[in-house]
């Protein structure tokens, strides 16, 4: 019986491993099969981790075995590439004295992306090919089928230890003294470290002999700003003049490049590449909007929320003193080797409600639901008061001190409600989400509910809004506006007759991401207004970004209507 038992578990056990392998292979299989990714939301850290919980998007595994995630905030657009290394090379060039003579060996582990520059009009400026290096390098010379592509180029030695990776762009050129290679606007890293002859280093560092220094740095701002993110590259000092009477011992190692910090458009990629048990951890960040030339063309691509971008990664590894491909079989590389992959940027929701109230008898319910039914929606809740400040309320029985951060579950509505205890307070809310949002306010109490929709953001074009005021029959009508923007923003009004005709002006400033809402028999006329039995338009005009929503109260009801831009 136990000798039975012993060959069921042996058989039960290479079935299950069986499984196991397989499932790993088609799980690899399918990872590498996927060519496209969507860019998630938030703000990773720099620092060579990837963090638990901070790189939240989906990924693929490129043919050269690079893992890549992305994510985006309001200003920066965020890259993650992983990929396995067995050793961790950043000797760029390195001198090394042999008793006689110095010998300049070695190279650093490297990784691109070449990113495909649309025009006005979403063509690819690469034709057909994409962003696909291999049908841009080495034919015979780098450069682009057709128009431009954007390149980030981070390089273990030259860029990393200064915290940035290489910002340049391929267009056409075969001609121009790199082929069709430029780096951006400024300047990049420093500059070799060898004399004319080619035979010595021209600099050592500045406790040499026997220092044995990773980097020499240019100056002393370059050695105050050498590792900004922590990722330990290795040890730096100051630059000297060579002294040929200086006694090396055998072995003796100069660094053969020079650091220096990026400067001008060159320096837009910001990037901390961390190795740690055979595995290099790359996390690139750059501005959304990208950079433009002195020529007025783009340097770079321009992150187009709700639209996509392809592009191509390259791997270099550091392999017998020869920095190469890391696919480079001896065979000529081929359109399938370079895969072009795409990623994806989401649409982020943002909805703005101008008016929110809670205390003395009157509550909120902000309602919001999920409009993807496969993904579920990061969402932040912002609260701010007629100052612009958090503004602290009970929501669904939780104290909420201006922000309150949930997930809207894949084709779900989640409700927050106020519970109308204590002193009324007033203020707007902001919804900001990764996903598909939807929403609604609905507020009110004694004097009726009311579902206050969503407003679009108002540029200074500003909005027209219908007003209607009996004073006899108890209706009134006002407005509530928000201020989107970080600064004061002032307010233009001219309240017109039914024909457009204007009867009074008046102005009124709102804080920075500030709040005001009122009826308007409580603005401050310049001119005396017959309310008595009042029917026109209410036309606004604002210095910055505002978003808006019409009030109107009758005896026991209370209604809300959208405003029209002007």
């Amino acid at each position: 019986m136990r000798k039975l038992l012993v060959i069921l578990v042996m058989v039960s056990t290479v079935l299950f491993t069986d499984l196991i392998v397989r499932w790993a292979s088609e799980t690899t299989v399918e990872a590498q099969a996927k060519t496209s990714l969507t860019a998630g939301v938030g703000t990773p850290t720099l620092d060579g981790i990837e963090s638990e919980g901070e790189w939240t998007s989906d990924s693929i595994t490129t043919s050269r075995g690079v893992t890549v995630k992305a994510m985006i905030d309001d200003i920066n657009l965020y890259v993650l590439a992983t990929w396995e290394d067995s050793t961790d090379s950043v000797a760029k060039d390195q001198w090394t004295f042999d008793g006689t003579n110095w010998n300049g060996l070695g190279d650093e582990d490297r990784i691109s992306f070449i990113w495909d520059m649309k025009d006005e009009n979403g063509n690819s400026l690469n034709g057909d090919d994409g962003a696909a290096c291999a049908t841009m390098c080495h034919t015979p010379i780098m450069r682009t089928n057709v128009g431009r592509v954007d390149v980030w180029h981070w390089k273990a030695h030259r860029f990393n230890p200064m915290g940035f990776s290489d910002d340049k762009y391929w267009d056409t050129c075969q001609d121009c003294g790199d082929g069709g290679r430029h780096g951006d606007g400024g300047s990049g890293s420093g500059d070799r470290n060898r004399n004319e002859e080619k035979t010595a280093p021209v600099y050592m560092a500045a406790s040499d002999p026997g220092a044995n220094v990773d980097f020499l740095a240019d100056d002393q701002s370059v050695l105050d700003a050498f590792d900004p993110f922590g990722v330990e590259p290795g040890s730096v000092d100051l630059r000297v003049p060579f002294d040929n009477s200086a006694q090396f011992a055998v072995g003796a190692e100069i660094p053969g490049r020079q650091l220096a910090t990026p400067t001008g458009n060159r320096a837009s990629v910001r990037s901390a590449g961390k190795w740690a048990n055979g595995m290099w951890t790359v996390e690139f960040s750059r501005p959304l909007a990208g950079e433009v030339g002195l020529d007025g063309k783009p340097e770079d691509f321009a992150v187009p929320l709700g639209g996509s971008v392809d592009f191509t990664s390259e791997t270099f590894d550091d392999v017998a003193d020869h920095s190469r491909h890391i696919f480079e079989t001896g065979a000529a590389e081929t359109t399938a080797d370079t895969k072009v992959y795409t990623l994806n940027f989401p649409d982020p929701t943002t909805l703005y409600f101008a008016q929110f109230a809670d205390g003395s008898g009157i509550s909120s319910q902000i309602t919001l639901f999920n409009l993807n039914e496969e993904q579920g929606a990061a969402t932040t809740i912002l609260l701010k008061d007629d100052a612009g400040e958090p503004l602290t309320v009970d929501l669904n029985g939780e104290e909420v001190n201006g922000e309150l951060e949930v997930i809207i579950p894949a084709g779900s509505l989640r409700r927050f409600e106020t519970d109308g205890l204590g002193d009324t307070v007033v203020g707007s809310v902001t919804v900001e989400s990764d996903g598909n949002l939807a929403g609604v306010i609905l507020f009110g109490g004694t004097t009726g509910l009311a579902g206050v929709g969503s407003s679009v953001a108002l540029d200074e074009v500003g909005f027209t809004a219908p007003m209607e005021v009996n004073t006899g029959a108890g209706t009134d009508t006002g407005i509530a506006v928000m201020n989107l923007e970080a600064q004061e923003v002032t307010l233009d009004l001219q309240l017109c007759d039914e024909d457009g005709g204007v009867l009074a002006t008046a102005q009124m400033a709102l804080p920075a991401m500030g709040h005001r809402a009122l009826f308007v028999t409580e603005v401050e006329w310049d001119t005396v207004v017959d309310f008595s039995d009042f029917d026109g338009l209410l036309k606004v005009t604002a210095t910055g970004s505002t978003s808006a929503t019409v009030i109107q109260t009758r005896p026991s009801q209370l209604a809300t209507m959208p405003v029209a831009a002007n």
